[in-house]
């Protein structure tokens, strides 16, 4: 398989138009976009919100800039937002769960991504792992009629999947921002108004 320059890369994406304007209008990392843009045509940034994988914290940034209330858990350290909740740990860890405590949240975000190898199904398979796992932590945070937005690899087991997740909630969607790289497989899925008692 042929390797990446990382030289091309970091010239590449200083070029890039979203990094730029994240450079001029102090959000942590382009990212910030896609879920400007995912605002924007689905309205799920309300409330209280979680933000799972939240590192380097752009989303928090959105979040916080749009009136909402979000909270921010990642393995990597997240550099203070004002009146910000957060918290370095494994969002699966024992650590989570008291940070999370008893709240129920209207929305739940996860832009979290694994480590990626190049091999697109196996990537695909890990993320849906973690995906699967996320949307268990859902069924005991987020509120009725609440709001949800997960990054998803494109792969053989996202069908089912999906099928599954539409049974989920009033309105289901498969969304790629205009900030998503156009050769990535990464896109999001949103589910819109949780329905009582269902659960994948």
């Amino acid at each position: 398989m042929k390797r990446r320059d990382p030289h091309q890369w970091v010239k590449t994406r200083q070029q890039d138009q979203f990094f730029i304007k994240a450079k001029q209008e102090g959000y942590r990392a382009r990212s910030a976009y896609k879920l400007i843009e995912i605002h924007e045509k689905y309205k799920i940034v309300h409330g209280h919100i979680l933000d799972l994988g939240a590192a380097p914290g752009a989303w928090l940034q959105v979040a916080k800039k749009l009136g909402a209330q979000p909270e921010g858990i990642d393995l990597l350290e997240i550099q203070p937002i004002y009146s910000v909740r957060t918290l370095k740990a494994d969002i699966f860890s024992q650590e989570t769960k008291e940070f999370i405590g008893n709240n129920i949240y209207d929305t739940i975000l996860c832009d979290i991504a694994p480590n990626c190898s190049g091999q697109k199904e196996h990537d695909h398979l890990v993320l849906m792992n973690i995906v699967y796992e996320v949307l268990q932590l859902s069924e005991q945070h987020l509120k009725n009629g609440g709001n949800i937005c997960i990054k998803i690899f494109d792969g053989a087991t996202f069908n089912e999947f999906f099928a599954k997740f539409k049974e989920c909630f009033e309105k289901s969607y498969r969304f790629k921002p205009k900030a998503s790289c156009n050769d990535s497989v990464e896109f999001y899925l949103i589910g819109c108004g949780l329905k009582i008692n269902k659960t994948i």
